[in-house]
């Protein structure tokens, strides 16, 4: 009887133990394109569990529909708009829904360039000049000037400051 008691108890502690630590794998697919990175999204220890780093802390603290295992990620709140790792990229631009416009359900866009939210380190790829025309939910935004210079002829300069504040200039004469 004795050890049957001792044997329960160690059974019930590593249990406990077990459900503290576990994994939230559900989670992953409760923000934008989160398949990419798996668990390194929201832990220090990319296999997941463990110690979360500022973009899971944040989660955790404030964004979660109740504490613990059982709550959803809170994702169309302010989320996608606020900057977890403090890198100057917002949580959404960094999991490519800048608007917050993902919703649960929605696939994951392997296509699209996507960093790490909660690692001040990574940030977002960006393509080339020829990207004025991602539209009003990429980024950067191009404003179109047309100039008519007198014995020059007509030239469109495209602009845009990217999400570090550098200018981008497009010349095109016509």
């Amino acid at each position: 009887m004795k050890k049957t008691s001792v044997i329960l108890l160690a059974a019930l502690f590593a249990l406990a133990l077990s459900n503290g630590a576990e994994g939230r794998p559900k989670r992953v697919g409760q923000i934008p394109n989160g398949e990419i990175h798996g668990c390194a999204n929201c832990h220090v220890n990319p296999a997941g569990g463990g110690a979360r780093n500022d973009f899971g802390r944040m989660i955790e603290d404030e964004f979660l529909s109740a504490a613990g295992f059982s709550g959803n990620v809170l994702w169309q709140s302010d989320l996608p708009f606020l900057d977890a790792d403090g890198d100057g990229v917002p949580n959404g631009e960094e999991l490519g829904d800048p608007n917050g416009a993902w919703q649960l359900g929605d696939e994951s866009d392997f296509q699209v360039l996507v960093s790490l939210p909660g690692d001040a380190k990574s940030v977002p790829e960006r393509e080339g000049l020829d990207d004025f025309d991602r539209g009003s939910d990429g980024w950067p935004h191009a404003v179109s000037t047309e100039y008519d210079i007198p014995g020059w002829g007509n030239y469109v300069v495209e602009h845009a400051a990217n999400e570090w504040g550098f200018q981008i200039i497009e010349l095109d004469a016509d």
